[in-house]
């Protein structure tokens, strides 16, 4: 995983690693699942899973922070928002953002939140990962982003595939 790779090569220059040090956004907690199931099974970082609705209890979620005191939070915003403002979660020494489906989070809405979020990270850097990278999208990069780089696999067309992909029908029946 590329953000193991990073924290990594920051540990060895030295950089602290005290408190949580990234945090993955996710527009719906069954992608924050889907996410954290995949950070467990690929990568040997701390995580803690975070969101709300479906019974859990923001209390139950910050307990697991100060008992796991985690690399890497994977978060829905608004439970995020809420542990930070209502239990004291500190993310000031966070040095990454990563916006999982990060157009599906802005169309959703959650643009003022990873705003916000983003103001308690001051020396985070954030990174947007997107199958699609509409306009509106590009726009917000370069307004709240330092330097933004894109890279873009596609082009400009939502729906356009990768020349190099290769796709084969197999028709069978019964």
């Amino acid at each position: 995983m590329p953000l193991e790779e990073l924290l990594l090569r920051d540990a060895e220059e030295g950089v602290s690693d005290k408190g949580v040090q990234a945090i993955i956004l996710e527009p719906t907690r069954e992608l924050a699942i889907q996410v954290k199931a995949q950070v467990d099974k690929f990568s040997s970082l701390s995580s803690v899973l975070v969101y709300g609705g479906d019974g859990v209890k923001a209390h139950h979620n910050m307990s697991d922070i100060r008992r796991k005191k985690p690399q890497v939070i994977i978060a829905t915003p608004g439970r995020l928002i809420d542990l930070c403002d209502n239990y004291d979660l500190d993310l000031s020494e966070s040095r990454y953002q990563i916006l999982d489906e990060g157009d599906k989070m802005l169309d959703m809405g959650f643009d003022k939140d990873v705003a916000r979020l983003q103001q308690s990270m001051p020396d985070a850097q954030t990174m947007i990962f997107s199958a699609t990278m509409p306009s509106y999208i590009q726009k917000i990069a370069k307004d709240t982003m330092t330097d933004p780089i894109m890279i873009d696999l596609v082009g400009t067309e939502t729906n356009q595939i990768p020349e190099r992909i290769k796709n084969i029908a197999v028709i069978t029946s019964g």
